[in-house]
């Protein structure tokens, strides 16, 4: 799952980087099932049972946001962050920051 806010340049740069190198993605297509996740976003995420949301967001706030419950529960403490789970939906762990397409591998 890659973790990302609207503001973050360094998720940007992941995506335009990293995500659209052709060999890093049709490696991610072939072996993981990729979901972006805005951690800062409104949506309600399902995960074990359990309901995410966001109560305290803004929708008039302009750059950084509260940060949403499922982010928290995820461990996640800097953006982009990575997270994995594993072929059961159990948590693995995140990986916080910008990766190049070769820096990836290592994780992939």
């Amino acid at each position: 799952m890659d973790a990302y806010t609207v503001w973050c340049g360094p998720c940007k740069l992941l995506d335009k980087n990293t995500f659209s190198n052709k060999d890093v993605a049709a490696y991610i297509n072939k072996h993981y099932y990729p979901v972006k996740f805005n951690a800062e976003g409104t949506e309600a995420i399902n995960y074990r049972d359990l309901t995410f949301t966001n109560p305290d967001h803004d929708p008039n706030r302009k750059g950084r946001n509260s940060t949403h419950q499922f982010a928290r529960a995820m461990k996640i403490t800097g953006y982009p962050s990575l997270i994995f789970f594993d072929e059961k939906g159990d948590l693995i762990g995140p990986i916080p920051g910008y990766r190049n397409p070769h820096q990836i591998e290592l994780f992939l």
